[in-house]
């Protein structure tokens, strides 16, 4: 029997290439930001875990067991504490600006709202939902920066992850000047 091998780390790049995917295809489809939203927080999320977890899994997790994985917000705010981030080895901790931090607020609500829908009416502005996505691509590329989550993915990853994150933030560059 055949079986599909998923990893932290290639569950990562699926949602990165999603992501990509998503926001190329939005200039035809609209309603495909929703889903570029989707893939950017879950790539995002997945890359910093990714990051924490380096070669010890339950630094990505909580609870007296250790078997809880750590929320997005959680996971953010570890990315950011010098005292955590040195503590596991790493040199360098992510540093944010107001706007991306506002950027990644919104994209935790957008992702929220459509995760659990309720069926409503709702008009979002496509320039509100690019720039928000531009912030948090921006973010996303700093978390890829700090590179202690290698370990997590196979050889020739890497590469493939910084093409992937530059094709994003070209195709978000054109989208917002469009």
């Amino acid at each position: 029997m055949e079986c599909i091998r998923l990893t932290d780390g290639s569950h990562s790049i699926d949602y990165l290439e999603k992501a990509v995917s998503f926001i190329e295809s939005a200039a035809t489809k609209p309603g495909d930001w929703v889903w570029a939203v989707l893939a950017v927080h879950g790539a995002l999320y997945g890359f910093m875990i990714c990051n924490m977890k380096g070669t010890d899994p339950d630094s990505a997790c909580t609870g007296e067991k250790k078997k809880r994985l750590i929320n997005f917000n959680e996971a953010l705010n570890r990315c950011q504490d010098p005292a955590y981030m040195n503590h596991g080895g790493f040199n360098k901790v992510l540093q944010l600006s107001e706007n991306q931090k506002r950027g990644l607020r919104k994209l935790s609500d957008f992702r929220n709202e459509f995760v659990h829908y309720k069926g409503a009416f709702w008009s979002i502005p496509e320039a509100t939902l690019r720039e928000t996505l531009m912030h948090a691509w921006d973010v996303l590329d700093a978390v890829r920066g700090m590179g202690c989550f290698y370990p997590r993915f196979e050889p020739g990853d890497g590469n493939r992850i910084v093409a992937l994150v530059a094709k994003g933030k070209d195709l978000l560059q054109r989208a917002v000047c469009s």
